[in-house]
């Protein structure tokens, strides 16, 4: 059968089903080969906390005098290279500490369930295996201040107070959905009312997480991802020195998988988180809010100038939303506040780091002197 195809095709099959193979399995070695060239190149420069097998980086700065040891968790999808700034700005006036989350940063791949609950106890244990001792200034960023939100609950004597950088409302999609559609003014209203149906009709009214595709985890096996980022992780670098291994990292196939899981079981959760709510009426706590639409600085004069108006008019409602919801969170309490980061987009961390850095001074400062560490 095969002497009647010509002899130039036969040749063109066989050219094409070693390209199926070969590509992958290049993309592979250039991608392992990067990954060792990365790691060698930009090692972990904090301690490596063992928790049974598992190795979760955490990074220490300042010494530890008289007040609380700040402890730093980062947003969904990100490590603890995004408070480097932060913890410049406070300048060794506190002890700060920032974990990698499992897979994230310099540590190790952790379990499938990255649900609110099972991170803030990750984090616990992160905490009590470093040798770090309380009293604990827990400061979170988005998703992440509601996983420390939840430590904070289940170990309320250990904490001296907190601060909340632009946390998600822990809503579920549906409430916060509804909440931003009721914001909208004028023509728009009734296209994103439709839109917001649409979502929760295909997502659920409280879904698990964002979903996510293994796709992106097999592209990242055989170099794809390394190949197409180009430029894309720039923006969520803490300070133009740090991009170098901040790309390096983000580019682990690891931290890939880490993205996917995470997004598949954020939410799981949120009513833990609200409960935990009621803490921030008990303890000294600051919560900031992003000033401008989207995630960074320049996000807003973007889509004001390029956004149909759907979109603008959405963005627009979302950041009267949020910043209602976290007017709410500290309304009534004594030694909590609110502030507007009027300069920043969601990413206050990178945008305005000097302002949480004064925050978490200020709050640090307002402490008795029983939030003080034990000799």
């Amino acid at each position: 059968m095969f002497a009647s195809i010509p002899r130039w095709l036969r040749l063109v099959v066989y050219v094409q089903i070693a390209l199926v193979f070969a590509i992958p399995m290049g993309g592979w070695i250039l991608q392992s080969a990067g990954e060792a060239a990365d790691m060698r190149a930009y090692p972990p420069p904090g301690r490596m906390v063992d928790l049974g097998g598992r190795r979760i980086h955490i990074y220490c700065e300042g010494e530890r005098r008289v007040g609380p040891l700040v402890v730093f968790n980062a947003d969904i999808s990100d490590s603890g290279l995004v408070w480097r700034g932060v913890q410049k700005a406070l300048g060794g006036r506190l002890r700060s500490c920032a974990i990698d989350r499992a897979g994230l940063g310099w540590s190790d791949p952790g379990a499938e369930d990255r649900s609110i609950t099972a991170t803030a106890r990750e984090l616990h244990r992160v905490l009590a295996a470093s040798g770090e001792a309380p009293p604990y200034l827990p400061v979170g960023h988005g998703l992440g201040a509601l996983q420390l939100l939840v430590m904070a609950r289940e170990h309320p004597a250990e904490i001296a107070g907190i601060v909340l950088v632009d946390p998600l409302p822990p809503d579920c999609l549906k409430q916060r959905l509804d909440g931003v559609a009721a914001k909208v003014e004028g023509a728009e209203r009734q296209a994103i009312r439709e839109k917001v149906d649409e979502i929760v009709a295909e997502r659920g009214p409280c879904p698990d997480g964002d979903g996510g595709t293994p796709l992106l985890s097999w592209l990242a096996r055989i170099g794809m991802v390394r190949a197409l980022a180009g430029g894309n992780f720039d923006a969520t670098s803490p300070m133009p020195e740090l991009l170098p291994v901040h790309r390096a990292l983000k580019l682990r196939t690891q931290a890939t998988d880490a993205v996917l899981a995470e997004s598949r079981t954020a939410y799981v959760g949120m009513a833990e988180a609200r409960q935990a709510l009621a803490l921030l009426k008990a303890k000294p706590s600051v919560v900031l809010s992003r000033g401008r639409m989207g995630n960074f600085a320049n996000d807003q004069s973007l889509l004001e100038q390029q956004a149909d108006p759907a979109t603008l008019a959405f963005e627009r409602a979302q950041l009267r939303y949020i910043e209602e919801r976290h007017q709410a969170m500290t309304a009534g309490a004594a030694e909590s506040s609110h502030r507007v980061a009027t300069e920043s987009g969601h990413y206050i961390p990178i945008s305005e780091p000097r302002l949480v850095a004064d925050a978490i001074a200020r709050l640090a400062a307002s402490l008795s002197p029983s939030a003080a560490p034990a000799k």
